[in-house]
């Protein structure tokens, strides 16, 4: 196999994972010239399943000269504030804040938040033991004092989600609170609360953040930094336990459900806790909700008005006593719903349920319950369709996640005939699209080669176009999942196709598309409705002979034994 590797022009390989912002790096060729040009553009919507088995989203920290507290951050009432002090993590990078015997001394930062928000903050004690952190918000001031000699927290005030303090050594700690804010205003950072004696603490690194915990800290300079997934960034996903990534690239989808993973924010007819266990996302934020019985208890989640359409329910689930349960969509323009029942078991799953409404706009009604023990949840989602996509947080807001989009403008396409191989799936949508060269850069050129999933049987097809004419239009098979391997050969009156080691076509006749340069993934005409898994994808400048494209696509029995020696490598003494 390593030879065809060797001879392939283009290759593109999800299990190197490299890529930047904005780029997926191909294998082959290595001048920058086989280079995937990716975008998505929206916010930090878009997650992904890493390596761990653990959902990987953007993160932002929102806060300016997060360390740097004599600038962007005004400096209020007696006292001084000095940097170059000994930090938590071994830098020189802390802050003595310091103030007199009659004034508090705060540092501030002005700054407009919404929506599930978590103020944390590095400190130690100095001359003083006290700490505390404030949020003003449109309900009034929140404000949560941490007792820094003890490790915990003094006093709190106000409406908040939770509030805590972890000891990171040395004297240390990280000290956060987290609120569901509808209009914030301005974060505090005090020395002591009491007003009434002299001394000094030691602060550093502040996040404030879209988050119902404190994430690791994002150092932020004159503008905001994000971490993680971002707004272009592609996506390499080890969805279903898998050793290696494919790269996903997904329609565009809204979250209906504006609090995704503050269950506080729903409407609870039983008793739900905060943060109770690590959730999918490796953290400590999914909830406990407790076991409740009938129809309309548990907890619900009313979305807004939506168009007459197909919707698709998931969250994710697991066992803390419960052995069974049920996720309903109940349609408040009809009064129907759907349920599905599921099994929670000690491991995460994420469960589901599909609705299509009545005529008309409605609101569907979440509801999930267990009545036989606790169930953690995390990560709710509504969104039209008829599968769920990958995860969209939400914070307040309903959020929507930008297509995917993944192509190369690729020169090096030969006119007199060539190979692709292609390793993936693709959900059935409006034809998805799976891979396709093409004169145009939207893959829908008056020459273009493509392989696509058709509404019309659900079966992979080829399609070939040559100036404008159709040459050939083929139903394949049914794909199976992303380890299906696909080779197109073609040359003039030259084509062939193999899936999985087996020949699915040849043809004798026809001409073949020239002036193509554009290698594409996920695109169709610009509709962007399909879901994309690609693993790897090669491009040849030659028509590949038919025994090379068994064999590249996973043939595992052969014709005469000279087939199998060149399949496996084989050494032939005579």
């Amino acid at each position: 196999m390593s030879s065809y590797y060797d001879d392939a022009s283009l290759m593109l390989l999800a299990s190197g994972g490299a890529q930047k912002d904005g780029k997926v790096y191909s294998v082959k060729p290595t001048d920058g010239s086989g280079d995937f040009t990716f975008t998505r553009g929206s916010n930090l919507s878009a997650t992904r399943v890493d390596a761990s088995q653990l959902i990987e989203k953007g993160r932002e920290n929102v806060l300016l000269q997060s360390n740097q507290f004599d600038t962007t951050w005004l400096n209020q009432l007696g006292g001084t504030i000095t940097g170059g002090q000994a930090g938590y993590d071994g830098s020189s990078d802390a802050w003595l804040i310091s103030k007199d015997a009659s004034n508090f001394r705060s540092v501030r930062q002005v700054i407009s938040f919404s929506g599930v928000s978590t103020f944390s903050l590095y400190a130690k004690s100095g001359t003083l033991t006290d700490a505390a952190l404030r949020m003003d918000t449109s309900a009034g001031a929140i404000q949560i004092v941490y007792d820094l000699s003890a490790g915990v927290v003094a006093s709190s005030g106000g409406v908040f989600i939770s509030n805590g303090i972890e000891d990171v050594g040395g004297g240390w700690y990280r000290i956060f609170v987290t609120a569901n804010v509808s209009s914030g205003t301005n974060v505090h950072i005090y020395a002591d609360r009491s007003g009434t004696t002299a001394g000094s603490i030691y602060i550093q690194d502040a996040q404030l953040e879209s988050s119902l915990v404190a994430t690791p800290y994002i150092e932020t300079g004159a503008s905001t930094a994000q971490a993680g997934i971002l707004e272009n960034t592609p996506r390499f996903d080890y969805s279903g336990g898998a050793t290696c990534p494919s790269l996903l690239l997904e329609p565009s989808r809204s979250n209906q459900i504006t609090q995704s993973e503050y269950f506080g924010g729903w409407t609870v007819n039983t008793t739900i806790t905060a943060n109770a266990a690590l959730s999918p996302e490796g953290v400590q934020n999914a909830y406990n909700i407790a076991s409740n019985s009938g129809v309309g208890n548990g907890i619900l989640a009313i979305s807004g008005a939506l168009s007459s359409t197909q919707y698709v329910c998931s969250i994710y689930v697991k066992s803390a006593g419960a052995t069974t349960g049920k996720l309903r969509l109940f349609d408040g323009s009809t009064g129907a719903s759907t349920t599905t029942t599921f099994t929670p078991t000690s491991e995460w799953q994420r469960v589901e349920v599909t609705r299509t409404s009545g005529a008309g706009t409605f609101q569907f009604r979440t509801d999930i319950h267990s009545n036989d023990g606790d169930l953690l949840i995390y990560g709710a989602q509504l969104e039209a369709g008829s599968y769920s996509t990958s995860y969209i947080p939400t914070y307040g807001v309903s959020q929507t996640r930008a297509f995917d989009d993944c192509a190369v403008n690729y020169t090096n396409i030969s006119d007199t005939g060539g190979t692709i191989f292609w390793q993936g799936f693709v959900d059935i949508g409006v034809d998805s699209h799976a891979i396709s060269l093409s004169n145009s850069a939207n893959g829908n050129g008056s020459n273009r080669i493509l392989i696509y999933r058709s509404t019309s049987d659900n079966k992979a097809w080829l399609y070939i176009q040559s100036a404008g004419v159709s040459v050939k239009n083929i139903s394949l098979q049914l794909p199976t999942d992303s380890n299906d391997k696909y080779a197109v050969s073609w040359a003039t009156n030259d084509f062939a196709v193999y899936i999985n080691g087996a020949q699915i076509y040849t043809s004798s006749s026809g001409a073949i598309p020239t002036g193509m340069q554009y290698i594409q993934l996920n695109e169709w005409t610009n509709a962007h409705t399909e879901t994309n898994v690609t693993k790897q994808a090669l491009y040849f400048t030659t028509r590949l002979s038919n025994l090379d494209l068994a064999i590249l696509t996973g043939a595992t029995t052969y014709n005469t034994f000279a087939e199998m020696a060149l399949a496996l490598n084989y050494t032939v003494y005579e």
